[in-house]
């Protein structure tokens, strides 16, 4: 599952660069985290990656929560609960790693 998942989520990337956004602002995937989401592992019940978000980012966590985990479960029907994908992000601080769990909870 995990190639899977890892191609899923290039292609995912290279589909979704832009995103319009409340108020017709445009967000842009590449202003927000330095590359596509990495190292995807699968074991037992949990599913890694990791994203890499750019320093100074404000719309990380909407990019994450809003289109990447609903997207994600919706094409894979083994991801039964977003809460169960452990998303690991280099270089961000501790607090917003922990807002998003919760929110995907």
């Amino acid at each position: 599952m995990a190639s899977s998942v890892a191609t899923w989520l290039d292609r995912w990337v290279a589909a979704n660069q832009q995103w319009e956004w409340a108020g017709g602002r445009r967000l842009s995937f590449l202003d927000d985290f330095a590359r596509a989401p990495f190292g995807v592992e699968c074991c037992d019940e949990h599913l890694t990656f990791r994203l890499e978000v750019k320093p100074g980012s404000k719309a990380w966590r909407d990019w994450l929560v809003i289109r990447l985990l609903k997207e994600l479960k919706g094409a894979f029907v083994e991801v039964e609960d977003v809460e169960k994908i452990v998303a690991g992000i280099v270089d961000a601080p501790p607090a917003l790693v922990e807002k998003v769990r919760r929110a995907v909870k």
